[in-house]
């Protein structure tokens, strides 16, 4: 229940700057209900080889638990808004909103790394909304980036985030990691982007179900994933965050090819089928037109266009 905003962390004289509103060294962390804006790590810019890491939160030898949380237009070279370093355990991100942040290196908005060696800890993201967020010109980058750690990542949605050409919309890996499970997504990427880079010998996840790509693919041999050229995405619609703070997010049209596109039940505990809540803590699957099956991405139930006809702000169907 916290507010981090407009906070720097300066490298000065060769030295790394980590975290711009928080550095965490060795331990367990949990984060709830935040609010972390504007933060910034600065590298200094006389050292060429010395970067910055996690515009809002640099985590090193630990383990987080992120929730219900709002990062928005922090920057950092490495880790736009988190970067999480030679994680010891388990780490959990989910129900939380990545926006408008920027990174030039690993991660745009998250970029996690573990210590080495077998087995690798994992970070579990859910029901988390990526979009807007940015590639900084210089090096090689995704929404996501990973290294030496495992994934798992359930019902994200990953929208309008901006890339270049070594830039990638949604996972960037820097070398041969575990990913568990790729369920029930949404990418979108912009056109001239790519979706993802995985490097080569990279095991196909244990779990691949129900995603839905626009603009590219990743790991697209899944004959439950769809492509699409449209997924119908309203742009801005108002939804509280950490601690009721209202921001404006992409949200899918009734129409969209995300709704019912998924399995027909939900269980935390089955990785192929849907998460029990959404982003917003609705439950999930609903029926959006007479089928009853889950939604692909953070939101379960689509909107009607015709709410917005006469300029009354809309509400999703629930």
């Amino acid at each position: 229940d916290s507010e981090f905003r407009e906070n720097i962390a300066n490298g000065i004289g060769g030295t790394t700057a980590r975290g711009g509103a928080i550095r965490h060294f060795n331990g367990a962390m949990t984060i709830e209900r935040s609010s972390f804006i504007g933060n910034i790590a600065i590298a200094d810019d006389a050292q060429s080889t010395v970067q910055s890491s996690g515009g809002a939160i640099d985590s090193s030898s630990s383990t987080l638990r992120i929730s219900d949380s709002l990062f928005d237009t922090n920057s950092a070279e490495a880790g736009g808004a988190v970067r999480l370093s030679g994680a010891t355990g388990g780490s959990t991100l989910e129900r939380s909103i990545f926006r408008g942040n920027a990174a030039a290196f690993g991660g745009m908005a998250i970029y996690a790394t573990g210590p080495g060696g077998n087995p690798n800890p994992e970070i579990a993201i859910h029901n988390t909304l990526f979009f807007d967020n940015e590639q900084v010109v210089g090096s090689t980058v995704g929404v996501l980036g990973a290294s030496r750690i495992g994934l798992a990542l359930r019902n994200n949605t990953f929208f309008d985030n901006r890339v270049g050409a070594s830039g990638f919309a949604f996972l960037y890996t820097l070398d041969v990691i575990p990913i568990s499970v790729v369920s029930h997504n949404v990418v979108q990427t912009p056109i001239g982007g790519a979706t993802c880079r995985t490097q080569s010998g990279i095991p196909v996840p244990t779990v691949v179900s129900e995603n839905i790509y626009a603009g590219g693919t990743c790991f697209e041999d899944d004959p439950t994933d769809q492509i699409e050229t449209d997924l119908e995405f309203l742009q801005s619609l108002s939804v509280p965050i950490a601690d009721d703070r209202m921001i404006s997010v992409p949200v899918p049209l009734i129409t969209s090819p995300v709704v019912d596109s998924g399995a027909p039940t939900a269980s935390d505990a089955d990785p192929a089928a849907c998460l029990e809540e959404d982003l917003l803590g609705g439950p999930r699957p609903l029926s959006d037109g007479g089928t009853v099956a889950c939604d692909a991405g953070v939101f379960e139930g689509g909107l009607d266009q015709e709410l917005f006809s006469d300029g009354f702000e809309g509400v999703p169907i629930r």
